[in-house]
């Protein structure tokens, strides 16, 4: 059991550091001056991306924000018709396999949003339908889930985002999240 335990934190320990490496300052700012321009955030995940992508919209829900997670590859498709250029799609594929991610962040771009792809890998040259790559921490066999949640690194992701608008926009932020927090106590949800 103990063994278990410490392969466990060693895995957050690793995936923490690398991720502190990997994170680019100027790329957050650009990302969250996007946040205030643009008037909605799609969130596009599949199963484990899918699942951060939930966490991602409920975080910045909080905030007023319009944000919706799509996490089916029908709803994927459909929400073409839904894109232009007031809107950001982030697409989030630790692997960069998900097919289905990747293809609707290329329909979204030929929308006209404002597209940023959350992956662990540089895409490759001739993928140009991106405005923004955010490269998140990997560890051997992490997209299978077999020591930890392949989560991990795009949720770290997210509360950096999350904290960075919360400082950015510093009042209206604490104003909207203390109003929607007192709601949530007052009807007891």
């Amino acid at each position: 059991m103990r063994a278990i335990l410490k392969e466990a934190l060693n895995t957050y320990e690793e995936l923490l550091n690398k991720s502190y490496s990997l994170i680019d300052g100027r790329q957050i700012k650009r990302i969250v001056h996007l946040f205030n321009q643009k008037k909605r955030i799609f969130v596009y995940g599949m199963g484990s991306s899918g699942l951060a992508a939930n966490e991602m919209q409920m975080r910045f829900i909080r905030l007023g924000m319009d944000v919706e997670a799509i996490t089916d590859s029908h709803m994927l498709a459909f929400n073409f018709a839904r894109l232009n250029e007031n809107c950001i799609v982030i697409g989030i594929s630790v692997s960069m396999a998900t097919k289905d991610v990747l293809a609707a962040m290329d329909m979204a771009r030929e929308r006209g949003a404002t597209t940023i792809l959350v992956t662990s890998k540089k895409p490759d040259a001739e993928r140009t339908f991106y405005d923004e790559v955010v490269l998140v921490a990997v560890k051997k066999n992490l997209y299978y889930g077999n020591i930890i949640s392949p989560q991990f690194p795009v949720l770290i992701m997210t509360d950096i985002l999350y904290a960075s608008y919360i400082r950015e926009n510093k009042k209206q932020s604490e104003e909207t999240y203390d109003s929607t927090l007192h709601v949530i106590l007052d009807k007891n949800l």
